[in-house]
């Protein structure tokens, strides 16, 4: 797509009413900028240009010296800014610079080049001067500026004074938590294993494995390469701590630490080992970081708009809001 994308744009740029609307682009600025070219002063340029220029190692500063360079363009602003704006030959020396033509043997002669480039100098300094002014001209523009500008600088401060501080201030987002953490509690859990099974015999035959490693430890990966030695299918083993909605075992089951019946539900089998129970009590500030982070955002914004209204007075015209 970006070649596709590149493509379109030259064929579009070289494209005669491309260039037409770009023509009539110059020519209006030209005249509301009045424009006034010297062109004794661009065509002396030329007799600088030697086969340095050509081979792309001619320097502004050590071809161009002149203490008293002559102007070769002014513009005029009477009505926005009020400027009247006046470039020199050493400013077109140093365009010319930038804008070396890289041929090893020239393909015109020196002044076509010279005047090539005033056309190409001339049209960006005159749309630099247009830009300088669009918010001047153009007061939907110029309010569109102020809206972004504004919009800009209300993100850089929100970041700094709430979304970025509550991330980075690992202190007052723990005091935050503790003062809070009776708002996020976990009912009560099981620490439990949950087996799943191809069919009742690889169900009793997991449940035999497991019942016979409860004095070393269940181990729950070598479980599971004995049954699944011959298909990956017959056991799937999941670990964790589980509320009543986390699998719908947990209800099938009684909350009490070993192990539950053989259980069919839903098409599968299994059976389920408790570790223990685990009672209700806050979360750990790391499983509910995401929360207390957006709350203490909402507290810091709330703390920043009254340290506002501390320091501005506002005043509401109520009458008028009714």
């Amino acid at each position: 797509m970006e070649d596709i994308e590149a493509d379109l744009k030259k064929k579009v740029a070289r494209d005669g009413r491309a260039r037409k609307s770009k023509d009539s682009f110059y020519a209006r600025i030209k005249k509301e900028y009045k424009f006034k070219p010297n062109y004794k002063a661009v065509n002396a340029m030329a007799g600088y240009i030697d086969q340095w220029y050509y081979n792309a190692k001619w320097k502004a500063d050590e071809k161009f010296k002149s203490d008293s360079p002559e102007w070769i363009m002014k513009l005029t602003d009477k009505k926005y800014i009020k400027e009247v704006r006046v470039y020199t030959q050493a400013d077109f020396a140093q365009y010319m610079e930038k804008n070396k033509t890289y041929q090893r043997k020239p393909a015109v002669d020196s002044l076509t080049v010279v005047n090539n480039l005033f056309k190409e100098f001339y049209q960006e300094k005159l749309t630099e001067f247009e830009n300088q002014r669009l918010e001047a001209k153009y007061p939907e523009f110029n309010a569109l500026m102020k809206e972004y500008h504004d919009g800009i600088l209300l993100f850089d401060l929100m970041d700094k004074k709430v979304w970025s501080k509550a991330v980075k201030d690992s202190a007052g987002l723990e005091e935050f938590y503790q003062a809070h953490k009776t708002e996020h509690q976990w009912p009560q859990r099981l620490e439990a294993t949950i087996f799943v099974c191809a069919d009742a015999k690889i169900a009793e035959a997991t449940m035999e494995l497991a019942k016979s490693q409860i004095d070393s430890g269940i181990d729950t990966r070598k479980i599971a390469e004995e049954i699944n030695r011959e298909s990956q299918l017959n056991l799937q083993v999941s670990e964790g701590k589980f509320t009543a909605d986390d699998h719908p075992w947990m209800s099938k089951i009684k909350w009490e630490a070993g192990f539950s019946e053989i259980i069919t539900a839903d098409d599968k089998m299994g059976f389920v080992y408790v570790n223990q129970v685990l009672e209700p009590g806050p979360k750990k500030l790391i499983e509910v970081r995401g929360l207390v982070i957006s709350a203490y955002q909402e507290e810091l914004e709330e703390r920043w708009i009254e340290e506002l209204k501390t320091k501005y007075t506002v005043t509401v015209n109520k009458e008028l809001l009714n």
